[in-house]
């Protein structure tokens, strides 16, 4: 909400509607400005937002403020929603300072989805190796015996030897 030293605000009533069959309301917080909240509701079976509040004990903004932040989850894939004022009655969005209603101009809002790119953690190898001879029971080499810690293998050659490279200390 933007607000400067001439047209200072105390009170807005923002209410808004949006497609329900795309959007859900996790949480709505109010922002600091505004030191008590009159109504703080959600219908996400009807996509409806309200809320208002006013000014009590806190300084009149004077600048551009949050007035409320709202958390959504996107239900369906769609690259935009919209997210528009009520002008309704009973749900009409205004702004007001001392009892006397502000102009506002106030633009839909748009949520706009972005795709998001997970990098995955890094691959950590380590500087440690691992490795023995397998023998039977007779101490004989037991050749061609897949072994493997933590993701990593190795085979045993024809004398039994194996060898595991680039483990980290917590192998166990």
């Amino acid at each position: 909400m933007n607000a400067n030293e001439t047209q200072t605000t105390n009170a807005a009533a923002i209410y808004l509607n949006f497609d329900p069959a795309q959007l859900q309301v996790n949480r709505i917080t109010a922002g600091e400005a505004f030191d008590f909240t009159l109504d703080n509701a959600v219908d996400n079976a009807k996509g409806e937002i309200n809320f208002a509040a006013l000014v009590l004990d806190n300084a009149l903004p004077t600048q551009s403020v949050d007035l409320v932040t709202i958390n959504f989850t996107l239900l369906n894939a769609g690259g935009e929603q919209t997210l528009a004022f009520s002008m309704a009655a009973g749900r009409e969005t205004m702004i007001a300072n001392g009892g006397e209603e502000v102009t506002a101009l106030s633009e839909d809002g748009k949520v706009v989805v972005e795709p998001v790119t997970t990098t995955p953690p890094p691959v950590t190898t380590g500087d440690r190796t691992a490795h023995g001879t397998l023998r039977d029971d007779q101490g004989h080499p037991i050749p061609g015996v897949t072994l493997e810690i933590d993701g990593k293998t190795a085979t045993t050659d024809a004398l039994g030897n194996w060898e595991i490279n680039g483990l980290v200390d917590e192998t166990t």
